[in-house]
């Protein structure tokens, strides 16, 4: 079973897993916003179990975004209160142990908060941005969820957002047990095909970042896709991509000046993407981010001396009006049309 999946306020919805403690099965709480309507730990073992349950009301709801790279399923409330930060690390369920749900393999783990107010590069604020902040979709009010971090202004103290308001941070002892904050699942596919590879220049992550919102789109397909932000520290970031880029089946390319003066997309990124399109089938896509001379964007096969470029390939905007001479409105609009290519190329390939 793959879960069912349903949309609300213009985000997707994926039903499926039940929560447990100590062998019960718990409801999806229906009073979200209330933290004594949700199911209190007192002992046992918290698991997720596959989907068996006929009465929808016993599924967990997930919602679906994409942040650094990967496809996240976030539980859109909190669904077990008084937990204390240690018990729930105990179990393996701050920092993430693999599970199995339905067929699908997962990491299942909590989310990053920031070590401080002012860090907010991490997942939660990242999935609000996405959102629009809402508690309709996060439920965050009232009720507020342990993060894995360690709060930089106390070495003991653990993270917590939510509860006051949508981006609330506070920090406390991770041994005592609060009412109000609780654990919020959240599913990571590890699963290890790649649908899509996204080609960028460092210097142009501002681009990658306005798309990403576009991207998380894809995962109501299931597609994976790929961006060297997912790769985790002490990982071999070069094998990685290398064997990201013989799985994948579409390609996006950002590119810029910077795009095409980057050695590694020169020597490694490229050559493989543009020769599997003409051996293998790839797709490819390409946004001009900025004036270049994407007409020298080429390889030379070295068996046959053949000539591959860009140029041949469908560019999502007019390369002689780039993203950064774009306003914000029209930018969004260039986004738009490359989730649309991206999702007829989808159908195509039958992902």
């Amino acid at each position: 079973m793959d879960g069912k999946r349903f949309a609300m306020s213009d985000v997707s919805y994926k039903m499926m897993g039940t929560l447990c403690v100590n062998g019960k099965r718990y409801q999806r709480p229906c009073q979200p916003d209330y933290h004594k309507a949700i199911q209190l730990y007192n002992s046992g073992d918290i698991v997720i179990s596959d989907s068996t349950e006929k009465n929808d009301d016993f599924h967990i709801h997930w919602v679906e975004v994409f942040i650094d790279g990967k496809i996240l399923l976030i539980s859109d409330r909190v669904y077990l209160a008084n937990v204390s930060w240690d018990t729930l690390n105990e179990q393996g369920l701050i920092f993430g142990k693999k599970v199995a749900i339905d067929g699908k393999h997962y990491i299942l783990r909590s989310l990053k908060g920031g070590c401080s107010q002012k860090d907010i590069n991490n997942e939660w604020d990242k999935m609000m941005n996405i959102t629009n902040d809402t508690n309709d979709i996060w439920h965050w009010y009232k009720v507020g969820s342990w993060m894995q971090e360690t709060s930089s202004a106390n070495s003991i103290h653990r993270v917590l957002r939510g509860f006051a308001g949508s981006r609330y941070y506070y920090y406390y002892r991770p041994s005592p047990i609060i009412a109000f904050y609780g654990f919020r699942p959240v599913l990571e596919s590890i699963s290890k095909d790649i649908h899509v590879f996204i080609s960028y220049s460092h210097y142009d992550r501002k681009f990658l970042r306005e798309i990403e919102p576009f991207l998380s789109q894809l995962g109501q397909k299931g597609i994976n896709i790929f961006t060297d932000k997912g790769i985790e520290p002490g990982e071999e970031w070069n094998t990685i991509i290398r064997e990201a880029l013989q799985q994948t089946k579409i390609a996006v390319l950002l590119v810029s000046q910077n795009f095409i003066a980057s050695k590694y997309i020169r020597e490694v990124e490229l050559p493989s993407l543009l020769l599997a399109a003409e051996k293998r089938g790839l797709k490819i896509l390409w946004i001009p981010i900025g004036i270049c001379a994407y007409e020298d964007a080429e390889i030379i096969d070295k068996s046959t001396g053949e000539i591959y470029s860009i140029k041949k390939f469908l560019a999502v905007a007019d390369p002689k009006i780039p993203l950064e001479e774009r306003s914000c409105s029209d930018r969004k609009k260039v986004y738009l049309k490359l989730y649309n290519e991206k999702k007829k190329q989808i159908n195509c390939l039958n992902l």
